[in-house]
């Protein structure tokens, strides 16, 4: 059996918490570590255990969830942090992509779905309710400096795999994931001129 994924969960609603613990607690490769009811615990647990994965709610008392995703990021740019939500409004969304979140989770999606997206994200995908895909592509359009927060967060995730990457290489990586298509590729030759 592979290691068990350490979770964290963060949510001001005991029935929210609790259920995602009863639920987590059957699945023999994930272990909850911990349990906040704001986003100051979340904050707490995370640089006590240092899980794998945080399911966090936005809607805290104190700290606010966007704030606990802001500061473990910034300190734990590996951990990957779920948005836990019943709605959530396009801006939010971009806000907490464009700040290191791995996806997006709605509270009313069947248990199989959370846990499969869960694992996906620690497989660095991006995970993200259908119906908002449309809508941020859009945005990603628009807005480059979203696109390219939400790609250095991922290029973030495949440095952490070791993968060897030239600077070029990370240059290219970082305008695909910004949706670029097409580029010019710069070739400098130097061959010996003869008159």
């Amino acid at each position: 059996m592979s290691k068990a994924l350490k979770v964290v969960i963060a949510d001001d609603h005991p029935i929210i918490r609790d259920g995602f613990h009863m639920i987590l607690a059957t699945e023999d490769d994930m272990e909850v570590v911990g349990v906040a009811k704001d986003g100051s615990e979340a904050v707490s647990l995370v640089v006590e255990h240092k899980p794998d994965v945080v399911l966090l709610d936005l809607h805290m008392p104190g700290k606010t969830g966007m704030e606990a995703l802001k500061e473990i990021k910034h300190t734990y740019p590996f951990t990957k942090i779920l948005i836990i939500s019943s709605f959530i409004d396009d801006d939010t969304v971009i806000e907490c992509l464009s700040n290191g979140a791995s996806g997006i989770l709605l509270k009313d999606w069947p248990t199989e779905k959370i846990i499969t997206s869960m694992k996906d994200s620690v497989k660095n995908q991006l995970v993200i309710p259908e119906s908002y895909t449309n809508k941020l592509i859009g945005v990603w359009k628009k807005d480059k400096q979203v696109a390219t927060n939400i790609a250095k967060d991922r290029l973030t995730a495949v440095e952490q795999m070791n993968l060897p990457l030239n600077r070029r290489e990370k240059e290219i990586f970082l305008k695909v994931m910004e949706g670029k298509k097409t580029m010019i590729l710069q070739v400098n030759y130097s061959f010996p001129l003869e008159l």
